[in-house]
């Protein structure tokens, strides 16, 4: 198709001479300089001229561009089709996973509040050291979840419950997680 093509390749199979870095002189009008291009898209900047579009349009109007097999786009959709479910399975897990922590947070808050007004009972030192131990678990996982990179997440849904608590313990060690951008979010305390 046309992966393979470049707009500076085909501006030059149409004719064009590439005079300066993204100018090049209009195959269609004549003049000089007056096309801008990427490696994508092309503009004559010239009145009048509707010299422009992007690598398919012009490896089209070149007559360089293969029409896809019907059966190639039919498979293209069904791949696509596919893509959108698998995401949106994925986002319901994730979703669901996401309310079942805040429940859990919220049961544990319950717990912590109850042991401090029942302070000097007996278990509450073990209340509280549970409590102290699984909310930053809770805060790490849902860190992930809602900021980590998509890779990452995907991937953590599919390890064993051992690597979870070992990818857990990582994000806790660190402080936070990297969002798809790169950037570094903290675990809330």
């Amino acid at each position: 198709m046309t992966a393979a093509f470049t707009v500076p390749k085909l501006l030059e199979h149409a004719g064009a001479r590439l005079v300066s870095n993204r100018r090049a002189n209009c195959p269609r009008c004549g003049t000089k300089r007056t096309v801008s291009y990427t490696d994508e898209v092309f503009n004559c900047h010239h009145a009048g001229c509707d010299f422009k579009g992007n690598v398919f349009t012009l490896a089209k109007e070149l007559g360089l561009a293969q029409r896809i097999p019907h059966s190639e786009i039919q498979r293209q959709r069904r791949e696509r089709e596919h893509v959108r479910r698998q995401g949106e399975a994925l986002a319901e897990r994730i979703g669901e996973r996401v309310k079942a922590l805040a429940r859990a947070e919220r049961v544990l808050h319950r717990a912590e509040d109850i042991a401090h007004r029942a302070s000097g009972s007996p278990g509450t030192w073990e209340v509280l050291a549970a409590v102290y131990d699984a909310l930053p678990r809770i805060r790490a996982e849902w860190t992930l979840f809602s900021f980590g990179a998509a890779i990452g997440v995907m991937q953590f849904l599919a390890d064993s419950p051992e690597t979870r608590l070992e990818t857990l313990s990582t994000v806790l060690v660190r402080g936070g997680v990297e969002d798809e951008a790169g950037r570094f979010v903290e675990v809330p305390g």
